[in-house]
């Protein structure tokens, strides 16, 4: 006749050493998972907001608007240059996330 761990604790007031170790493996791996999602919410908020550089896109903006000649070429150049960087910061964030999204789901499978 087999015991469960709850009957077993009644009749000789401890726990099998089996059922021990499993609630020690279970505490380790919640340690563990606490870890994990620390460090995946952590690196989530290191990208920059999507707008972070948004002024100085208006100021050059604006700047733009009032130089004239090589100068207005020269501020033109460094917008478009800005903003192609911020089209690729913004889709490297956005793949980011996304990639930490999927850890988050892979990990809550294996500890579900």
């Amino acid at each position: 006749m087999s015991l469960t761990h709850r009957e077993h604790f009644k009749l000789h007031g401890g726990r099998p050493i089996a059922a021990i170790e499993a609630l020690l493996d279970t505490a380790e791996d919640a340690e563990d998972m606490c870890e994990i999602e620390a460090h995946i919410s952590e690196a989530a908020g290191q990208f920059p907001e999507e707008d972070f550089l948004h002024e100085h896109v208006k100021r050059l903006t604006a700047l733009q608007k009032c130089v004239r000649g090589d100068n207005k070429v020269e501020v033109e150049s460094i917008l478009a240059d800005l903003e192609d960087a911020l089209d690729t910061m913004r889709k490297a964030t956005e793949y980011g996330r996304e990639e930490l999204k999927l850890a988050q789901v892979e990990i809550d499978k294996i500890y579900a």
